[in-house]
C-alpha cells in the first residue's frame, strides 16, 4: 500500500475537523510540521509539550483552556523511559477546559499506548484512569 504524503493529506484532515465542528481533537504521532499545518489551517489552539507528539487541539472560539500538564506512563513518572514491557516511552497529555457556551468545565486526556507491550498497555491505561480519577476529585471536589 502506497503511503499518501502529508502535503496531500493536511488540507483534507483539517477540513474534516472544521466540517464536523470538533471542539477538541487529540492527536497521536503528530510531528511539529503537521501540528503547525493543522493549527494554521483550522485556527485552533493546542496544549502539549513541544517536541512530543500527543497534543490536544481545541477551538478557542468555543473552548477555553484553564490548565494542562502531562505525565509519563511508567513506574515512576520518569521522563523519556519506557514503562513495564513497552517498546517506546509513552506519556499522557491532559487539559482542563471550559465550554464557553455552557460554562461547563471538563478534563480531556490524550495518550498513545504502547503497540507491543501488553503489560505497558494495561498498566498505562490503568495509570491514565487513576490520574483522571485523582484529578477529577481534586479539581471538581467530588
Amino acid at each position: 500500500m502506497k503511503k499518501i504524503r502529508w502535503q496531500f493529506r493536511k488540507d483534507s484532515l483539517s477540513q474534516i475537523i472544521l466540517r464536523e465542528g470538533f471542539k477538541l481533537v487529540g492527536l497521536q504521532e503528530a510531528v511539529p510540521d503537521q501540528l503547525e499545518d493543522i493549527i494554521s489551517i483550522t485556527g485552533y489552539d493546542w496544549v502539549g509539550t513541544h517536541g512530543l507528539n500527543n497534543p490536544i487541539l481545541f477551538d478557542p472560539s468555543r473552548i477555553e483552556m484553564i490548565k494542562w500538564d502531562m505525565f509519563w506512563l511508567n513506574e515512576g513518572n520518569i521522563p523519556h523511559i519506557a514503562g513495564w514491557d513497552g517498546k517506546y516511552e509513552r506519556y499522557c497529555t491532559w487539559g482542563q477546559f471550559r465550554d464557553i457556551e455552557s460554562g461547563k468545565e471538563f478534563l480531556v486526556f490524550n495518550t498513545h499506548l504502547d503497540h507491543r507491550g501488553v503489560d505497558a498497555r494495561t498498566r498505562g491505561a490503568a495509570l491514565v484512569c487513576a490520574v483522571a480519577d485523582s484529578l477529577t476529585r481534586e479539581i471538581f471536589k467530588g
